[in-house]
């Protein structure tokens, strides 16, 4: 009671009229002494303790004891006290975890880690590993760091914000700035604090450009912004003397308390999330309060919204034009197929002397890839090196997909062969060329080589592989690698792999498998998978199977022009010329209209 409630001189004198004391007396005149912050005094006790022969199982007390002696610098009593407690538990570990790191004791903090974690039964805490990523801050302790990331990843703690801010810095610290930036692109990752660390690691390698393109990125993409953030960048543009940039980050700040971005990050959210009206709505509300959007702003806007027209309208504007926004420009012609124009947009920025960063030349490159100009390519290929850009995440696996949808799947081998082996997103870039190609032995081949090098696929390495093995005609690997991603790596199934599913079953003939796999996997019935199933009926001639199909479509309110188109293909070849015609009219005037056949089939 007295300890409690701070009074630690009466504990003191009730401590000492005790005629035996054991473990619990003890435990509790020195929280006493921890509680009141008066130190020397703990220490003194635990010695009169150890002294006297009592054994320390009190873990909450013995963490205090080892922070009292972590302040004061004394890592070895610290150590004392922790071999001393019979009953260790996470907290205890974490704490002296953390001492070690604080202090630049790298071995003794990863050896603590391996005994007391990693081999025994303990598991860890998101605290052990922000606590061991912490001293991890030079290259030579890269490979440490990336078996911790492993670690983080089987223990499921890949998705906390603390952790995934520990990573970022750990990765910075050792040099490995775009392994940092290809996990916060993985993730999707909204974590303010990361972005700030990931900023702060390019600055800190004197990469202030990046710096400032990552920050612009993160407020294009409509990404969450904060005050330490904005700090962290007018820093950067002021170091790197960024006038320009500074300013403008200075009125948004300062003159503009945060409205002018708070309206963009909202328009760029509806614009992400595919609301377009409610983007543009919340843009002219923008203007009707006399706040003026930038640029980049209206690009990104019009462009999502699919304005192709007015996104090139502002080029013809006084509005004054930089990386960004003709990068945006470029991006949006890419995105909606203008493959022609935005490499001129790019051949236009380098006559202007924009210097292309890394999401500029992704973007031709995904230009390139969609006019399967393997010409073209090469010189993006040839550009991306001599802007030193070849080694970047985002670049590299652009270039290799660019290069296996021109059919030149040789050099997109060769590119990742000289790349890393430690990005996901190389992997699964060459997994999807190999399948594209119908390459299923390499497909393959290559899967087993990334499971070697220790990374966890993910839904898109899946995906991959079960659409190449589906257009390869291999119905039991389809099966056998859609259990795998569920059963051994706990990645839930989207419609996507549903689909390459029911496509394997369908080019086998196998349709009631099919029909089984889609009412018995709780998968949802999309457009994608009904159109897939209805095409296989046409080809194989099961018109009513086919008619089912899309009466489940309309149904369910799927309906587009291709589904239209579907259902025509059906009545002409069961010979109803008439239902036929009708339908093909109805796909150009009243889209909600298909006769529906009187058969269920999914209910």
């Amino acid at each position: 009671m007295y300890s409690k409630c701070g009074f630690v001189q009466d504990a003191r004198r009730v401590f000492d009229e005790m005629p035996e004391r054991d473990v619990i007396s003890w435990n509790t005149i020195i929280d006493g002494y921890f509680l009141s912050e008066m130190f020397p005094d703990v220490l003194q006790f635990f010695r009169c303790m150890l002294r006297s022969g009592v054994a320390l199982d009190d873990s909450f007390v013995a963490n205090g004891l080892v922070e009292a002696y972590g302040k004061c610098n004394f890592l070895r009593e610290s150590l004392e006290v922790f071999l001393d407690v019979e009953h260790k538990d996470i907290v205890l570990i974490n704490t002296l975890i953390g001492l070690f790191a604080k202090a630049g004791n790298f071995e003794e903090a990863f050896l603590m880690f391996l005994d007391n974690v990693l081999m025994s039964s303990m598991r860890p805490e998101r605290a052990t590993f922000v606590n061991l990523l912490s001293v991890i801050d030079r290259y030579e302790f890269l490979r440490e760091g990336m078996q911790v990331h492993g670690l983080i990843v089987k223990f499921g703690f890949e998705a906390d914000g603390a952790v995934e801010n520990s990573l970022v810095m750990m990765y910075s610290s050792c040099d490995h700035v775009d392994e940092a930036f290809a996990l916060l692109i993985q993730s999707g990752s909204k974590n303010p604090r990361s972005w700030t660390s990931m900023i702060k690691g390019y600055a800190n390698l004197g990469w202030h450009q990046e710096a400032i393109n990552t920050f612009l990125w993160i407020y294009w993409e409509g990404k969450m912004i904060d005050h330490v953030l904005l700090a962290c960048v007018l820093s950067v543009a002021a170091d790197y003397e960024c006038l320009q940039i500074g300013n403008q980050l200075h009125a948004t700040v300062i003159g503009g308390n945060w409205i002018q971005l708070s309206w963009t990050i909202m328009i760029s959210g509806y614009v992400h999330n595919g609301s377009s009206a409610e983007a543009l709505q919340f843009f002219y509300n923008m203007n009707r309060e006399a706040i003026s959007a930038d640029s980049t702003a209206l690009f990104s806007l019009y462009s999502n919204c699919g304005s192709l027209y007015e996104t090139a309208g502002l080029f013809r504007t006084g509005m004054r034009h930089d990386l960004v926004s003709c990068t945006a420009l470029l991006s949006s012609y890419a995105k909606h197929g203008y493959s022609e124009e935005a490499l001129l947009c790019l051949v236009r920025m380098l006559e202007d002397g924009f210097k292309p960063n890394q999401f500029t030349l992704a973007s031709a490159l995904t230009a390139a890839s969609k006019a399967t100009s393997t010409q073209t390519g090469k010189v993006l290929h040839a550009l991306v090196i001599k802007t030193g850009l070849d080694t970047n995440t985002s670049v590299g696996s652009a270039l290799i997909d660019m290069y296996s949808k021109c059919g030149d799947i040789g050099s997109a081998i060769s590119y990742f062969k000289g790349s890393s082996k430690c990005d996901i997103f190389l992997w699964n870039a060459l997994l999807t060329g190999h399948a594209q190609h119908g390459n299923v032995t390499e497909l393959l081949s290559i899967f087993e080589e990334m499971l070697n090098h220790e990374l966890k696929p993910d839904s898109i390495t899946f995906l991959a592989i079960l659409n190449g093995c589906s257009h390869g005609g291999f119905v039991d690997k389809v099966l056998h690698y859609y259990n795998m991603m569920q059963d051994k790596y706990g990645i839930r199934p989207e419609v996507e792999h549903c689909t390459c599913v029911v496509d394997a079953f369908v080019r086998a003939n196998l349709f009631k498998e099919a029909v089984n796999f889609i009412q018995g996997t709780g998968c949802k019935v999309g457009p994608e998978i009904l159109r897939v199933f209805i095409s296989s009926c046409t080809t194989a001639g099961l018109v009513q199977l086919g008619l089912a199909a899309a009466a489940r479509m309309a149904v369910s309110g799927l309906t587009n022009n291709s589904a239209h188109v579907l259902l025509s293909n059906l009545y002409a070849l069961d010979e109803k010329w008439i239902d036929a015609r009708r339908i093909r009219e109805a796909a150009q005037t009243d889209h909600s209209y298909i006769k529906e056949a009187g058969k269920s089939w999914i209910s």
